[in-house]
């Protein structure tokens, strides 16, 4: 699983600004009810990108639970963090990009973008 964005407007390119990556992913395995946490670092980052040319970064595995989570979902977890693909299941995942361009005199035209698939996963 990957996310993609591609510039394609009139300049040659343009800077984004965002956290640590653009692209987030809030992912529900949906019989269980349990919602896979995504952490990510929040500092400012500025990435470039070129007309025509897609920026790609794959999923990259998130999630937690406490001391106070329940015993199935800490299995759950675990499982999950690692192993290789998804525990059998049914899964909502919502993709996000979240930045903002500057547009001169200190103007910041923002964008979040949304994506949703859902897929079922038979082990």
């Amino acid at each position: 699983m990957y996310a993609e964005i591609e510039y394609v407007g009139e300049e040659e390119e343009v800077v984004i600004y965002h956290a640590a990556s653009p692209f987030y992913f809030i992912i529900t395995e949906d019989v269980r009810g349990y919602e896979i946490d995504y952490a990510m670092d929040t500092p400012l980052i500025g990435t470039t990108l070129k007309k025509g040319e897609p920026l790609v970064e794959p999923y990259r595995k998130s999630g937690g639970y406490s001391d106070q989570s329940e015993k199935e979902f800490v299995e759950f977890i675990k499982e999950f963090l690692h192993n290789d693909g998804f525990p059998s299941g049914f899964y909502t995942i919502n993709g996000f990009t979240d930045f903002y361009v500057e547009k001169g005199n200190h103007i910041k035209e923002e964008y979040k973008i949304e994506a949703q698939i859902n897929i079922k996963v038979s082990n």
